[in-house]
């Protein structure tokens, strides 16, 4: 047997997951209280069936306030200059709406409607919002090539001097004519004090990482 689930129930349980109770979810938040604060001046009294009013003002078209309520509702939040931004805040509006009619709170406040009516004002006619297009793609850069940084000194392996020969034997990294062994060393030794690694020196003089680590120790 299929079990019927309440949808107001669900609503109300959806709602007080979301602020952790009834209570907590019917706070006044802050641009309510800033609508209430800037039009209290405004508000008569009414009786239990009809609510307060905002000088006589409780429902219908901007056009129908009284002009001291139509320019206080309008400047205590800013009024929206762009159809989007108002679309959103009347989204706003009706959420808080939807969760006070699943707590069987009533309906919102004046200055709440009457915020809602300068919206549906800008607005012009309820518009249906096309979310925007997804951004492209990232492209993430390839992961760099491990480099011996944090290893600058290599020791010297057994076959080091046959490998120091054929570095020393060829040309530098210009092209330029071959070196001595002995100018390759000095030109080492010249960048041992600089904070390069072994590779870094290796490239720059035209030598083996080998050769750099053995001039490297003997330096020391």
């Amino acid at each position: 047997m299929t079990k019927t689930v309440d949808p107001r129930a669900a609503s109300r349980v959806a709602i007080i997951a979301r602020y952790g109770s009834e209570a907590a979810a019917l706070l006044p938040c802050d641009r309510e209280r800033t609508l209430r604060e800037l039009t209290w001046h405004l508000v008569m009294p009414g009786n239990p069936e009809t609510g307060p009013s905002l000088m006589g003002w409780r429902d219908g078209a901007a056009g129908t306030m009284p002009p001291e309520v139509r320019r206080d509702v309008s400047t205590a939040i800013r009024r929206p200059a762009a159809p989007d931004d108002a679309a959103a805040e009347a989204a706003y509006w009706t959420e808080r709406a939807a969760t006070r009619e699943a707590l069987d709170a009533g309906p919102l406040p004046v200055w709440v409607r009457a915020r809602q009516a300068i919206l549906e004002e800008v607005l012009g006619q309820p518009q249906v919002r096309t979310p925007p297009d997804p951004p492209p793609p990232v492209t993430l850069p390839a992961p760099a090539q491990a480099d011996d940084a944090g290893r600058d000194h290599v020791e010297p392996t057994e076959s080091d001097g046959d490998q120091e020969q054929d570095d020393d034997a060829g040309p530098d990294q210009a092209g330029q004519a071959k070196r001595t062994r002995e100018e390759a060393r000095e030109a080492v030794r010249a960048l041992l004090g600089k904070d390069l690694t072994d590779r870094e020196i290796a490239r720059r003089v035209g030598v083996s990482p080998t050769t750099v680590a053995a001039v490297r120790k003997a330096s020391a």
